[in-house]
């Protein structure tokens, strides 16, 4: 089996300073977003997309204060396992399991690869002499 490290976008549980950052932040961008749509009413095309901007990181923060996690890259590991053919990430900062999936083509290859290094390896072994020669034969 190989492993190798990955960066993913994952849940990770907020803090309580955190979660209070998120609380200002979206309090901030209420009041901003209630100020935008009092000037979108002008009928200014400016205004409706800085509306639209409000509105996304509104749902953004919302969510994370809901769930109190927030995507974030977190580094992981891939156990490629060729005995099953899968792959199956861990996160590395707490071990806990991701997901698995079957290899690629690309991840197949690779083994194979592998595998004929080893078996030369392992042949070049074989034709090693158990003793040193002494010179005499």
């Amino acid at each position: 089996m190989r492993k190798k490290s990955v960066t993913l976008s994952l849940p990770v549980t907020l803090t309580t300073k955190e979660i209070l950052e998120r609380k200002d932040s979206l309090l901030q961008m209420l009041d901003r977003l209630d100020s935008a749509k009092e000037d979108a009413k002008a009928g200014a095309d400016k205004h409706k997309s800085i509306v639209k901007g409000f509105e996304a990181g509104i749902v953004k923060a919302r969510g994370s204060l809901r769930s109190k996690t927030e995507k974030r890259p977190v580094v992981c590991d891939e156990h490629l396992d060729w005995g099953k053919q899968t792959v199956t990430v861990f996160r590395c900062d707490t071990s806990d399991r991701v997901h698995e999936r079957e290899m690629t083509p690309k991840e197949k290859q690779v083994s194979l690869d592998e595998k004929m290094a080893a078996a030369k390896k392992k042949e070049a072994k074989s034709h090693t002499p158990a003793t040193a020669p002494t010179g005499k034969e």
